[in-house]
């Protein structure tokens, strides 16, 4: 009697279902948590920016030794005011800009001023990472830390996130306390 080795078609199938399945599930998975790491990225990078603001403020740094204005000085007879971190709509604006964005962009971004009396400068300008904005539920866009005492002008939250409801949110108190 002839014995036949190997698997039938209807085996062979049935395996590569159960394959295609699992690789379905685990590509779906990766997705949502790049997404959730694209989020968690930005709100990082919000509260890096915030810090550095607060703390050459602190500080008095009123010549930071980053510039991408070009410019990074008070003008002589203007006094050092501290430094001003704000979250910039694409071009075109909407509900809820600010319009004391230095730096014309097409993409959501953020800057940040140091100020002077009566002008100011962009110290540095960077993006969210891709897919991550900010929300409309933000009670802030605009933080602006005081020399010498650290305090806040614009204090609030700011709620960062992306089109599939994952939220990152970042609040910044009067006595410019950052969580």
């Amino acid at each position: 009697m002839f014995k036949y080795r190997g698997f039938t078609l209807v085996e062979l199938v049935v395996v590569l279902a159960i394959l295609s399945l699992l690789s379905a599930a685990s590509i779906a998975a990766f997705v949502s948590y790049n997404r959730a790491q694209g989020v968690s990225v930005g709100g990082q990078e919000v509260r890096t920016i915030l810090y550095t603001a607060r703390s050459y403020a602190l500080a008095q740094a009123n010549t930071p030794q980053e510039c991408y204005s070009g410019q990074c000085q008070c003008p002589s007879g203007q006094t050092f005011v501290g430094y001003r971190v704000v979250f910039c709509c694409a071009s075109g604006g909407g509900q809820n800009c600010p319009n004391t964005c230095i730096v014309n962009d097409s993409a959501e971004h953020y800057e940040l001023n140091l100020l002077c009396s009566s002008s100011s400068f962009t110290v540095e300008t960077d993006h969210f990472p891709t897919g991550v904005s900010v929300s409309n539920a933000s009670t802030s866009r605009s933080f602006s830390f005081e020399a010498v005492t650290g305090a806040v002008t614009g204090a609030g939250m700011l709620r960062i996130g992306n089109a599939f409801s994952q939220t990152n949110d970042i609040t910044v108190s009067a006595l410019g306390v950052i969580q």
